[in-house]
């Protein structure tokens, strides 16, 4: 498929267009009742603890250690430890998948693709192969 080769900065724009978008487009903030049993049980990559301050901090990697919610400031190497005593933690909301947008996301990109290979094929019925300049029969 020359497209491909032929176009490597649409093809990279695209990859980063769906990189940025399909993950987050997944994802919803869900409150946790009890970030203490919660914690342990579900292991959730992120947190986000809202203090009684009013502060909100979020967290790498989190664990309840004794009465501490415990985490990372951010991923990588340079991140700090933050230990953040419970009794001054107000709520904890947790990352989690939300089946209803993914599902939604899935159809409208199978429906998308289906729409793409129903022109590329209507294309090259009335137009004898290749068309738009991609050549090689795409």
């Amino acid at each position: 498929m020359e497209f491909s080769t032929r176009h490597p900065v649409l093809r990279r724009s695209v990859a980063v267009i769906l990189a940025t978008i399909l993950p987050s487009a997944c994802m919803t903030w869900r409150p946790m009742t009890s970030p203490e049993r919660a914690i342990p049980v579900e292991q959730p990559a992120r947190v986000r603890a809202t203090l009684v301050s009013g502060e909100v901090i979020e967290l790498y990697s989190p664990a309840v250690l004794g009465t501490d919610l415990i985490g990372w400031r951010q991923k990588g190497v340079d991140s700090s430890r933050v230990v953040i005593p419970m009794r001054n933690v107000q709520s904890v909301v947790a990352r989690q998948v939300n089946g209803k947008a993914t599902g939604w996301l899935i159809a409208g990109a199978v429906a998308f693709g289906a729409l793409v290979v129903a022109v590329i094929a209507t294309a090259q019925q009335k137009f004898g192969g290749g068309f738009g300049g991609f050549g090689g029969g795409f």
